[in-house]
């Protein structure tokens, strides 16, 4: 729309470039303010998981705690059935031993048959089956005649009943010792997951404590960089239109002739209209034929349509009024065989006008000295080539 009115003749030279001057920082500014918003969301975003870490710093100190006190409960039970297994452990010895006296004292009892009936009847069987299986039917009738078969019956019982509670015990405390040892299992299997449960939780405290902790460190330093880019940012853009305020009258910038846009002028200048001298003259030294083969490569270059209005552009605003394209080249081609003096020229031609817009009020006495300035450095100008009045 800007260019469009541009061509159209709506706007002047002066107002379209301070137009795109201003689009330009207006712009810049924008960009800015875009990255500042950017570091204000992501130090937002890091407030937003600090308070919420916050909130839950409260309730992963309680689950560790009662994580603690169960890996403690946990470790005590297992020091319980480990002390229960080494009681377990002596009662069976115990146990094992008394039969094996009991047994070593009776095993040439009753004819050596007392302890093979015991055993073959078994703890489930009975005195008399035992008796019936030691006592012969001929020593039955032996002591019946002496009159000791009854007594016989009552001791042969009397000791039955005691390997039989020797037997019972020895097994009772055999299967007390295996299922202690069961229990022992059972606990250190539960104390070592109560304290992988509990180094879990005091894992994830910590971690939200050091969340907490450096997520306040990082939004202070995000808060510092937003400062100090702030600002530099007001600034920048305070410099940048201060610097605008620099533009030439005429539209175009002291960074414009020394930058990219004068070396692309006469780049696209030299390629539709040098020729060997000018190049011998830009190039001191250079041969004739190494010259017009320069030339000839250089002309050879094809031209844009935007290349061509670029050099048109910058050299209307130089000029102050719409050039066209002979006399676009012809200004720039003056500039290509000098182009410190012309940019020298154009600069001094600057001060002069800068100065004559701001004295042209109170200081009405200076008017006729400055016009005759301008007057006279146009001429100068004029002479290389360059119409600086429009």
């Amino acid at each position: 729309m800007l260019f469009r009115s541009h061509t159209a003749g709506l706007l002047s030279e002066q107002q379209y470039a301070a137009e795109k001057l201003k689009i330009a920082m207006d712009a810049a500014d924008k960009k800015r303010k875009l990255e500042e918003d950017e570091i204000q969301a992501e130090i937002n975003v890091r407030k937003a998981a600090a308070e919420e870490a916050k909130k839950a710093l409260p309730g992963m100190h309680a689950a560790t705690e009662t994580a603690m006190g169960k890996s403690i409960t946990a470790n005590t039970n297992v020091e319980v059935a480990r002390n229960g297994l080494e009681i377990a452990k002596e009662n069976t010895k115990t146990a094992a031993e008394a039969l094996k006296k009991w047994e070593e004292e009776h095993k040439k009892s009753y004819w050596g048959g007392l302890l093979p009936s015991f055993q073959d009847t078994g703890t489930g069987g009975t005195a008399a089956g035992a008796a019936g299986k030691i006592i012969t039917p001929g020593q039955r009738l032996a002591l019946v005649a002496a009159g000791t078969y009854e007594s016989t019956l009552k001791d042969i019982t009397k000791q039955f009943d005691q390997w039989v509670k020797l037997q019972t015990n020895a097994k009772g405390t055999a299967a007390d010792q295996k299922k202690e040892y069961g229990n022992v299992a059972k606990a250190e299997t539960y104390a070592t997951e109560a304290s992988a449960a509990f180094t879990r939780k005091e894992d994830a405290e910590e971690a939200e404590n050091t969340l907490v902790t450096k997520t306040a460190e990082d939004v202070k330093k995000k808060e510092a960089e937003l400062a100090a880019k702030k600002k530099a940012d007001a600034a920048t853009s305070q410099a940048e239109r201060d610097a605008g305020k620099q533009k030439l009258p005429l539209g175009v910038a002291m960074t414009d002739l020394a930058g990219g846009d004068m070396k692309g002028a006469i780049a696209t200048a030299l390629k539709m209209s040098d020729t060997a001298a000018m190049y011998r003259e830009r190039n001191p030294g250079v041969t004739a034929r190494d010259a017009a083969e320069a030339v000839r490569k250089e002309r050879g270059e094809s031209v844009t349509g935007e290349e061509q209005n670029r050099m048109i552009d910058l050299a209307s605003r130089i000029a102050g009024h719409k050039t066209d394209l002979t006399e676009s080249m012809k200004m720039m081609d003056t500039a290509a065989q000098d182009s410190g003096v012309f940019i020298q020229d154009v600069g001094r031609l600057v001060r002069i006008m800068e100065n004559l817009a701001k004295n042209l009020g109170p200081m009405h006495g200076r008017v006729d000295a400055l016009e005759s300035q301008v007057r006279d450095l146009s001429g100068q100008m004029a002479s290389r080539g360059l119409n600086a009045g429009g």
